[in-house]
């Protein structure tokens, strides 16, 4: 029998904690030999983020098993906030660590990666989330209103996925009756 395992996630959103499980599902999938101390070990030395879970793995609890349940069911509970809350002693039983991550503490990943014995791999990175910066006055239209992106032939070749890209030049002519 293996020993008991700590299995950390973490995310910037709910969504993106699901995603990052069906990817370590994918990457399993098509890497059946790597062993779930390496995946365990590598994931407690990520970045902690807002969204959590954790999983003691045993013999009652495999790796797949708990990768399927969070992939399936889904990010249950609030964030921990940005900040981490504290760091906790490494040397407490699992079962402690894992509440106390979940609850925002710090963990060292590299102490504790050092416990669980496994070694450092290349794992699926962190969901990259899509978020749009862009900041206008409220109650001001879309900076692009007006513009007619099919009548225009240099403008409707600058297309991704049939989403405008509007060149910087393009952007000059806009500012330029501004002052800007």
């Amino acid at each position: 029998a293996h020993a008991p395992l700590l299995l950390l996630l973490s995310a910037r959103s709910p969504a993106a904690l699901k995603t990052l499980a069906e990817r370590l599902i994918h990457f399993l999938d098509t890497h059946p030999q790597t062993p779930a101390e390496d995946v365990c070990s590598t994931l407690a030395c990520r970045a902690a983020l807002p969204y959590r879970a954790a999983f003691l793995l045993d013999s009652s609890l495999s790796l797949m098993d708990a990768l399927k349940k969070l992939a399936l069911e889904g990010y249950q509970g609030p964030p921990t906030g940005v900040e981490p809350a504290e760091e906790a002693a490494i040397d407490a039983d699992l079962q402690t660590l894992a509440l106390a991550w979940l609850q925002g503490a710090l963990l060292r990943g590299e102490a504790l990666k050092k416990r669980m014995g496994g070694r450092k791999i290349s794992l699926p990175s962190y969901p990259f989330e899509h978020r749009s910066y862009f900041l206008r006055p409220p109650g001001e239209p879309d900076f692009l209103s007006g513009w007619d992106f099919t009548e225009d032939p240099w403008l409707s070749e600058h297309t991704l996925h049939g989403t405008p890209i509007v060149p910087v030049s393009a952007w000059m002519l806009k500012l330029k009756p501004l002052g800007i």
